[in-house]
């Protein structure tokens, strides 16, 4: 195997991974979403409310909206990928038109690695957000 056929497959490797993390992401702040969704129904459809089911959504509720734009940060950070891979081979394939465009695929990485950051975040400060409520 060369050097390049090598390169070659750690890049192919290194995108899979991405695209495997940002697919668990969507789906570890969509089902938080849905999850949530299902419990505060069948909390709110019960009879008797106490002090510490009245805690628990109001922690729940702040958690959704956290857990709902991290499920869009998600989204932004697919649409982040896809311009840096646009950007990439823009400039490998046609330099003379496109010389900056190597610079903007940095940019946009750094924009998917920043909101893959906040998404992750936000689904940590969500599970606090009911922890602390109930607690």
């Amino acid at each position: 195997m060369t050097e390049d056929e090598r390169a070659d497959s750690l890049e192919k490797a290194s995108i899979d991974a991405s695209v495997e993390g940002l697919k668990g992401l969507l789906i570890l702040n969509g089902g938080a979403c849905l999850s949530l969704l299902a419990f505060l129904s069948a909390v709110l459809a019960s009879d008797n409310m106490s002090p510490r089911k009245a805690k628990f959504i109001a922690g729940a509720t702040d958690a959704l909206i956290y857990f709902a734009i991290a499920a869009g940060l998600s989204v932004v950070t697919c649409v982040f990928a896809y311009l840096a891979n646009q950007s990439y081979s823009s400039h490998l394939r046609w330099k003379a038109q496109y010389p900056n465009h190597w610079r903007y695929g940095n940019y946009y990485t750094r924009g998917g690695l920043l909101s893959t950051g906040l998404s992750l975040g936000l689904f940590f400060f969500g599970v606090y957000s009911i922890w602390v409520h109930i607690s």
